[in-house]
């Protein structure tokens, strides 16, 4: 990991409908990600009927339109001082439609939502993510020299000019899946019903290597959770691109024996590891943990201290996809913590805790800014922060 901790916290999203709540999560992700140091906006199409310009709220005078989407390059982080673990740019594409229609239709074409042309009756916001292998490393395909009147290409993502390979996540998009072809698949960020004047509410924080995007899907203490980013490799395994998606459209705790990157790209369990051979390359994802230790509640808080901690633990990843299994390594960004309520916060409020309403489950640890009192926020904007980590 690789940075300053940055965020925007506490989003919190009451606009009558979950279209407007999609959206203005769409429109919040923009404007944490377009200002972002390591991040460059590379693509954007602001929406059917809409302006190139247009970035806005829905309630704006100049809104994001149905099928916005927006493309932006993360840059490496070996060449900083100090240097970071990240040896490629990886790209990431957001997408947001309505109820009215699925990612497939224009200008969000070609696109799925969950492997599927389906509107799901939802608002809704989707996740890519690209890592281009050799020549220009870039593995955008879009056309258009207009922000906000891109377009994207057939496929999405491309082999760079002068390279060798593409990885997509979620696993789908590779060889192998389902949508290999056009490699358009999306795994889901928020996916809420139109009606009954739903809530929500959404953190993004990151560092310069990764991010963890959470949304408690009607504000009821009960969170969805997506990681993009790098994981520490397994002592002695050279991974030229240690790196996952992990991103469930249920609530935490993420599920461990289970598969994250199915090959049709239509569980609500998407993402994927990448393999240390290019040519095989992203691959499903499988999850462990120490689960008596964090399931435990006689052992968390960790007693052994003269003033009792609770234990965090990382996240273990292998790929487990025939013939390929193997362990990776282990995710540290985020960390498992058990026997702990959601909203929960370390003493100096530098991590904060989310999961479900259930004290004894094991939910997530992630960082914070140091300052707010986690679901204390009530504004759609949300609070930006920027911390020394970690």
């Amino acid at each position: 990991m690789a940075g300053q901790i940055r965020g925007k916290i506490e989003c919190f999203l009451n606009e009558g409908n979950g279209n407007n709540n999609a959206q203005a999560l769409f429109k919040a992700l923009y404007d944490f990600f377009t200002t972002h140091p390591k991040a460059t906006l590379v693509a954007r199409q602001a929406g059917s009927g809409r302006a190139a310009g247009d970035v806005g709220y829905y309630d704006a005078p100049t809104p994001f339109g149905d099928n916005a989407w927006f493309v932006v390059k993360l840059a490496r982080t070996d060449t900083d001082i100090p240097a970071g673990p990240r040896a490629f740019d990886y790209y990431v594409l957001f997408q947001y439609a309505s109820n009215a229609v699925g990612f497939n239709t224009a200008p969000g074409n070609p696109g799925l939502f969950l492997g599927s042309t389906s509107t799901f009756s939802t608002g809704k916001v989707g996740i890519a993510v690209a890592i281009g292998v050799g020549g220009d490393g870039n593995p955008w395909n879009g056309a258009g020299g207009t922000l906000g009147a891109n377009t994207k290409g057939s496929p999405v993502w491309k082999v760079p000019t002068g390279g060798t390979q593409v990885h997509v996540l979620p696993r789908s998009n590779n060889s192998g899946g389902s949508q290999a072809t056009n490699r358009e698949n999306t795994a889901v960020i928020l996916s809420q019903s139109f009606g009954s004047s739903p809530r929500a509410r959404a953190h993004v924080v990151a560092d310069d290597d990764s991010f963890l995007i959470a949304v408690d899907n009607d504000d009821d203490n009960t969170y969805q959770a997506t990681y993009v980013g790098v994981l520490t490799p397994r002592q002695g395994l050279v991974l030229p691109h240690p790196f996952v998606m992990i991103s469930d459209n249920g609530i935490l705790p993420w599920s461990m024996n289970s598969t994250y990157g199915d090959t049709l790209g239509s569980s609500g369990q998407q993402g994927g590891g990448i393999h240390r051979d290019n040519a095989i390359g992203v691959r499903q994802l499988f999850l462990e943990r120490l689960n008596i230790m964090v399931n435990t509640s006689v052992l968390q808080p960790n007693r052994l201290f003269s003033t009792p901690e609770f234990d965090e633990f990382p996240i273990a990843c292998a790929v487990n996809e025939t013939p390929h299994h193997g362990f990776l390594g282990q995710v540290e960004f985020i960390r498992e913590v058990g026997n702990i309520a959601t909203h929960d916060a370390s003493s100096d409020k530098k991590r904060c805790v989310i999961g479900t309403s259930t004290v004894p489950t094991v939910k997530l640890s992630i960082p914070w800014d140091g300052t707010t009192t986690p679901k204390s926020g009530i504004t759609r904007q949300g609070i930006d922060f920027v911390r020394a980590g970690p």
